[in-house]
């Protein structure tokens, strides 16, 4: 019976020994498993990471790509606008010009007629005078031929 017991104790140890290598060999693989799930969640926040911050880089070139653009935009408005603001002055400048000297050409115009208006005067007074007319007359004359 001894025998038995010692049998039985033996076999009981192996059983927990078997138990406990079964056990460490399960933990094992379950910390490995834990291990290998870990790393790949890290490497998959580290790749998230990455294409997060090329992400924010491309934002952040288009963005001073946008600025840039914009930046040439109104700098070209403001050289359209200077452009058209001294093309417009010398439009003006020449329509003053062109002004004066039209102001100039009427001028020399209505001096032209009334010098030729004054020379016929001269001719007919001196053509009613050839023909015996007073002085006193040719006045008259002349006063009603401008008054009507």
């Amino acid at each position: 019976m001894c025998e038995n017991k010692e049998i039985k104790k033996l076999e009981i140890e192996y059983q927990r020994e078997l138990h406990n290598k079964k056990y460490q060999y399960l933990k094992a693989q379950e910390d490995q498993a834990t291990e290998v799930h870990n790393a790949q969640l890290r490497f998959q926040e580290e790749e998230l990471n990455l294409k997060k911050s090329a992400a924010i880089c491309d934002f952040k070139q288009l963005e001073e790509s946008a600025r840039k653009s914009n930046r040439e935009i109104e700098s070209s408005e403001r050289r359209t606008k200077l452009e058209y603001e001294f093309k417009n002055k010398e439009l003006e400048q020449r329509q003053e010009k062109i002004n004066q000297e039209l102001a100039q050409n009427q001028q020399k115009i209505n001096h032209k007629i009334s010098s030729a208006s004054s020379a016929q005067h001269l001719e007919a007074i001196i053509r009613l005078r050839k023909e015996g007319m007073s002085a006193d007359k040719i006045e008259t004359y002349f006063c009603v031929a401008f008054n009507s």
